[in-house]
């Protein structure tokens, strides 16, 4: 495989992986900002908001879904205003947004254990210890 084709590769999976956290932690995201900004937000906020800041395009449906989610589990308040909803944090929402802040070095140190490389080994690779390890898996070449 080529540099130029080994290094697209890599940028297309990246990026996939970017996607993923995006959308599987959107909560979060929308959680953090709201705490950070102290104001309001609505769906097409959170759609722009993330275009903006980490060039992704999420569906209008993956937003409205985790924000209604989110005012149903109590984190956020939902107003109609106008054809606009918009929403604020309660106080379990900001409570849980600064539990988040407050433990971002861990949840970065778990994701950088995750991906640590430990000489040709990651650890994306089933460790000996894991019950769900073969002794083939990690037969040294």
């Amino acid at each position: 495989m080529s540099l130029r084709a080994n290094t697209s590769l890599v940028s297309a999976v990246v990026r996939g992986v970017e996607r993923r956290i995006l959308n599987h932690f959107m909560d979060l995201l929308i959680l953090v900002s709201l705490n950070g900004y102290g104001s309001q937000i609505s769906g097409y906020d959170v759609i722009k908001y993330l275009q903006l800041k980490y060039h992704i395009l999420p569906s209008s449906g993956t937003v409205y879904s985790c924000l209604y989610h989110m005012e149903r589990e109590g984190l956020l308040r939902g107003e109609q205003n106008g054809r606009k909803r918009i929403y604020t944090l309660t106080q379990r929402g900001a409570e849980i947004a600064k539990a988040i802040i407050n433990g971002k070095d861990r949840i970065l140190n778990f994701v950088a254990m995750i991906l640590w490389k430990n000489g040709s080994k990651t650890l994306l690779q089933p460790l000996p210890s894991t019950p769900f390890s073969s002794k083939e898996s990690h037969a040294e070449p």
